[in-house]
């Protein structure tokens, strides 16, 4: 039987265990993204909530997370001002993490939402994989 995500992480580089943060409300993605990404060599935190994130982030090291990935959809404090909150922060890495927007619904008028809250890009549902590795790496890249 095929994998179905096969096709999407075939020729993938393996990571050296770069970390990254994805929070998400929904359970189910979150587990796929530890398990998929764990299998590529990336040590991934996940976590619920935008405060979640928040607090993850500032209780971390400094440069300990490649990439931030924040759904923009979350309950309470949602990814943008999850994004805004880390930018803010006065961390010397605050500027400089990869932070990405993570929605099913970013149209050209959400763009506006995800640079204005200091974000880098964004990453569409259902995820493409192989656009998600491509980001990981121009971040630890860059």
């Amino acid at each position: 039987m095929k994998f179905i995500l096969e096709d999407q992480m075939d020729g993938v580089e393996e990571f050296q265990g770069e970390r990254i943060l994805f929070a998400d409300d929904d359970r189910l993605c979150r587990e796929a993204i530890k398990i998929l990404l764990s299998e590529k060599g990336l040590a991934v935190d996940t976590v619920e909530s935008g405060e979640e994130a928040v607090t993850r982030y500032l209780q971390s090291e400094e440069e300990e997370y490649t990439a931030i990935f924040l759904d923009v959809h979350m309950m309470e404090l949602d990814g943008y001002h999850a994004a805004h909150q880390i930018r803010q922060s006065g961390r010397r890495d605050s500027r400089e993490v990869g932070i990405y927007a993570v929605s099913a619904d970013l149209m050209p008028r959400r763009m506006e939402q995800v640079r204005r809250a200091g974000m880098n890009g964004y990453i569409m549902k259902p995820i493409n994989y192989r656009e998600l590795f491509q980001v990981i790496h121009q971040e630890i890249n860059k």
